[in-house]
C-alpha cells in the first residue's frame, strides 16, 4: 500500500532541550494553541542553527541521526534552514550534507510569510533544495498580494502546499485559503492528526480535498480533540484507511511521517511507523513516491 516515507525534520523541535519539555506541549486550548512551550522549543533550535560556524556540524548530525534511522527521505523544517538568518552559505552546507548522505527532500516545511523578501527567500531555499514544493502555508503576503505570490512561485518552479493547522477546523476553510489555482501551484499539505484534533474524519477529509493534495503528513493523536502526539497506528486516526482513501483519490505526491514530541526523542516512533508503513507494501493497493 505504502512505498518509502519521509522523515519531518519538525519532530526535532525539542531536540536541542534535550527532548526535555516536562508534560510535553501544553494544550490549554486545542482548537487555536496546542504548542504551549513550542516559542521556547524554537528559540533553542534557532540559537543552535543560525550561527553559520556550527551549522555544519549541527545539521550534519541531525541529517545523520535521521539517516542513521532507516530514513531515505526528508520533509525539512524551516527551524533548520530559516528564510530570516539563512545565508548562502547556509544553503550550499545544507545542499553539501543531504547530497552528502543520500538524502531526498520532498518539502521545504515553512511559510511565504509576511513580506515580498521573506516569500522570496522561502521559495529560494525551497528551489535550492531541489525540493519544489512549500509546505506549511501562505501568510500575510499571500493574502495581500496573491498574484505576485502565485507569480514568484511559479518563477522558481515550485507548488505551495498549505497545511491544515489549528485555524483549519473543516475542509472547507483550508479550500478557501487555497483559493483558485487552476495550474495547481497552490494546494494542499493534508496533516492527518490535525483533523482528528479537530473532531474531524480524516479518511472525508482526503475525500474532500482530493482534487488539491500536494503532500500528506501522516501523524497519529492520542484521542479526537486533543493533540498530543500518539505513535502511529496506536492513536485515534485510522492510518490504514486513510492510506486507502489517498489510493483512490489518485494521490500520487510524496507524505512525511510527524510525531511531534516533546519529552522524549521521536526517532523510535518514526522507525517503527516507517516499518510499519514498509510492511503495507504487500497489500495490494500502491501509494506512488
Amino acid at each position: 500500500m505504502v512505498l518509502e516515507p519521509a522523515f519531518a525534520t519538525s519532530n526535532f523541535i525539542a531536540r536541542e532541550l534535550g527532548c526535555s519539555l516536562a508534560g510535553g506541549f501544553r494544550q490549554d486550548d486545542p482548537a487555536h494553541s496546542f504548542l504551549g512551550g513550542w516559542a521556547e522549543c524554537a528559540e533553542a533550535v534557532r540559537a543552535a542553527f543560525a550561527p553559520v560556524e556550527a551549522y555544519r556540524a549541527r545539521f550534519g548530525a541531525l541529517l545523520a541521526e535521521v539517516r542513521g534511522a532507516g530514513f531515505e527521505a526528508v520533509e525539512l523544517w524551516s527551524g533548520h534552514l530559516n528564510p530570516h538568518w539563512v545565508t548562502d552559505q547556509h544553503l550550499a552546507i545544507a545542499r553539501e550534507l543531504i547530497d552528502e548522505l543520500g538524502l531526498r527532500v520532498v518539502g521545504f516545511h515553512g511559510y511565504l510569510g509576511d513580506s515580498r523578501d521573506t516569500a522570496r527567500r522561502a521559495c529560494r531555499i525551497t528551489a535550492a533544495l531541489g525540493a519544489g514544493l512549500l509546505t506549511g502555508g501562505g501568510g500575510r503576503f499571500l493574502d495581500t498580494h496573491r498574484a505576485d505570490a502565485v507569480a514568484m512561485l511559479r518563477d522558481h518552479g515550485i507548488r505551495l502546499a498549505i497545511e491544515n493547522h489549528p485555524e483549519h477546523a473543516a475542509p472547507a476553510q483550508l479550500l478557501a485559503d487555497v483559493g483558485e489555482s487552476v495550474d495547481g501551484t497552490i494546494g494542499v499539505n493534508l496533516d492527518t492528526g490535525w483533523w482528528a484534533t479537530h473532531g474531524q474524519d480524516p479518511v472525508e477529509a482526503i475525500t474532500a480535498l482530493s482534487g488539491h493534495l500536494l503532500h500528506v503528513q501522516l501523524k497519529d493523536v492520542a484521542a479526537p480533540g486533543t493533540h498530543h502526539p500518539a505513535p502511529l497506528g496506536t492513536g485515534c486516526v485510522p492510518v490504514r484507511d486513510c492510506l486507502r482513501a489517498l489510493a483512490a483519490a489518485g494521490y500520487r505526491g510524496a507524505y512525511s511521517l510527524e510525531h511531534l514530541a516533546a519529552d522524549e526523542s521521536p526517532v523510535a516512533a518514526c522507525r517503527e511507523a516507517r516499518r510499519m508503513l514498509v510492511r503495507l507494501r504487500s497489500e495490494p493497493v500502491t501509494i506512488a513516491p
